[in-house]
This record gives structure tokens, sequence and C-alpha cells, in this order.
């Protein structure tokens, strides 16, 4: 695999992941798509940047600094758009923030804020107030800025995309866990924290395109299909069936006969909610031997079953019975309790009275008749 490959399959992975991008930016960048337009936009990495990235080790805070493409002058950068890597230093401890320019005054006027300590990101400026000392920068993506408004429209979205790539893989957060993007780090381990508090991928933005805007949903279509395809395909295969099976009988093990499984994922799910947690504290006291003990008592007492006659015949019931006999459901119950009655020797003997008492009063009309 090439290094334009890969980096192209990084941030694939990235967008991917990440919940950060946008429909847009999921449904026009593919693996392809950035690495065409990475070929066609001349954007180039640091040297050796991708072997640091496939080692099975973190680099070092010196060997990641070393990294960068130190060839670009001043004035190179006045034309250039970059993904940069700021240090930050006090003792043995070091930050890093990674960041990038898409601006048409160039990468070399975004370096230059740092040097004036002008536009800031918070957490960098809360360092530098604590005693840190910044320590240069690295240029690890670059790329002429283009002159048309499309091109630079993508071209920017390239350069917004591979900065929340880097920043991801480097972990350049200031958090040590971030949600979905948590498991895009390259290392488990960095020597080095990180200064970012958001993923860029939610600064990309295509409402300038106007009508150069592809037809998303056509793609989105032609992609649902292709992936049917291969996937009926695969299925068409001995190894496919073979998986198709497993799958179904994993869901008939997790979801259909594993009551524990079940059990664990309605207690998941309640226990975000303020009625979830109020039932689950209302459960558990429920187990407890002080509510047993003063149920039982209550039980015994008779007060519960004077409790429920007296609301049985409570205007209160009577509303509530109307309000539910009204409604779809009390309807089908109704009809099920008639048709369960139906059934019953009772309402055949009822019948048997009603029809009985008809049979007397036709005779007795007969009788007066004559």
């Amino acid at each position: 695999m090439s290094d334009t490959e890969f980096f192209a399959m990084l941030c694939e992975k990235h967008i991917e992941t990440d919940r950060a991008a946008t429909f847009e930016t999921r449904t026009i960048f593919t693996s392809n798509t950035i690495q065409h337009l990475i070929e066609q936009t001349g954007l180039t990495f640091a040297p050796g940047l991708a072997d640091i990235i496939r080692a099975p080790h973190p680099p070092s805070v010196e060997q990641l600094r070393a990294c960068s493409l130190s060839t670009l002058s001043k004035h190179d950068l006045q034309s250039k758009w970059i993904v940069y890597l700021q240090f930050l230093v006090k003792g043995p401890v070091w930050f890093i923030y990674c960041g990038k320019s898409t601006n048409l005054k160039g990468g070399q006027s975004r370096l230059d804020d740092y040097e004036k300590e002008r536009e800031l990101s918070e957490t960098v400026m809360d360092l530098l107030s604590k005693g840190f000392e910044r320590r240069s920068h690295t240029i690890i993506a670059a790329v002429d800025i283009p002159f048309e408004g499309p091109d630079r429209i993508y071209t920017a979205a390239l350069i917004t995309m591979f900065e929340g790539t880097f920043t991801a893989g480097f972990w350049a957060y200031h958090r040590p866990t971030l949600g979905s993007i948590t498991p895009l780090r390259f290392w488990e381990e960095m020597p080095w924290f990180g200064l970012c508090t958001h993923s860029s991928l939610m600064e990309i933005t295509f409402e300038d395109l106007k009508d150069d805007m592809p037809n998303l949903d056509e793609i989105l279509l032609d992609r649902k299909e292709r992936a049917r395809l291969a996937n009926q395909k695969f299925r068409s295969t001995e190894k496919g069936q073979a998986a198709l099976d497993n799958y179904n009988n994993s869901l008939k093990t997790a979801y259909r006969t594993d009551e524990e499984f079940r059990n664990k994922r309605l207690q998941y799910s309640k226990q975000y909610t303020a009625d979830g947690k109020a039932a689950i504290v209302k459960a558990k006291h429920k187990t407890t031997e002080k509510y047993k003990i003063t149920e039982a008592a209550y039980k015994a007492s008779g007060a519960l079953a004077e409790a429920k006659s007296r609301y049985a015949t409570s205007d209160k019931n009577k509303v509530a019975q109307a309000k539910y006999a009204a409604t779809k459901n009390g309807k089908a119950a109704a009809q099920k309790k008639q048709d369960k009655y139906r059934t019953t020797d009772k309402y055949r003997a009822n019948c048997e009275r009603r029809n009985e008492r008809r049979r007397e009063v036709a005779k007795a009309k007969k009788a007066a008749m004559l």
C-alpha cells in the first residue's frame, strides 16, 4: 500500500467513525475520492510520517518534532494551507496542539499568530499563562491554495479532514477519551498530552457550492445498491452462508433465549432517564425486608381490601373505566371479555331463560287475540 492510499484509508476510517461528520461529508468522501483529491491537489505529507504512524509504538516528542516539511520557506507558506502541530513544555511535561490554516492569508499567517500569541485556543493560552513554553512547530501536511471556488472548498474540506484524522490519531485532545473517536488513536498511550477541544469535522460545510454539489441521493442509492449486490454475492458462497447461519444463531441466543441478557439490556436503557432511575429505585426498595414486612402487615390489617373496595365505587374509577372503554385497547378488551362470557354455562342458561320468556309472551299475545 502506497503512502497516498494509506493516508486516504486513515481519513476514510475517521470520517466513518467520528459522529461529528455530516451526512454530506460521509457521502462524498470515500477512500477513492480522498486519494483522488490528494493526487489532484498535490497534498504532501511530512517525510517519514507514514512510517511513524505504522510503527507499533508511539514516537518520542523529539522524533515527532523532527517529522516536518522543513523545506518550506516562509514565502512558500504564504501560498499554502497546512496541518501543523504546536508543542508546549514545562519540565518533563509536553502538550501538543493539532491545527490547520484554511484562510486566504496562507499557513504562515497562522504560524505568526503563535509567535505573537494572538487568536489562539483557550487551552493554549491557559498553558502559556501557567508558565509553559512554546517549542516551535511541525508542518505535517501542506497543499497549494486553489484559485477556483469549488476547488477551494473541496481542498479546505480535505485539509480539515486530515486535521481531524491527525488530532485523533496522535490524540491531541485534552480529554483522555472522547466518545466515538477514542478507538482512532494510533497507539494506546502517548508520551504527551493534548489541547484540542473538539473534532474539526464539524467545521466542514458545503453551503457555498450550491449547484456544484453532486446529487447526494443518487450517490447514496448507488452505494447501497453496490453494497446489496456485494452482500448477495457473498451470501451465495459457502462461507457467506455459514456466516449468516452464525449470525442468526447469535441473535437467537442473545435476544430470544437469554433472559439475563434481556434484563441487563432493559436495565441499561432505563438507567439514563429520570423515570428509569426512579423505577430502579422503586424496584430496589420493593426487595428490602422493611418493605416486605410493611406490605404483609398492611394486607393482614384488611386495609388493602378496604382501599380497593372504596376505589372500585369511587367516581375517579368510573371516569377512568369510561375513558379506557372508549380507547381501542378498551374496546378490544371488552369484545374479548364478551366472547369469553358467551362460552360459559351461565351465558347459555341466561339465553335459555330469555328465550323461555319470549315464548311465554308470544303465547299470551296469541291467546289474547283469540
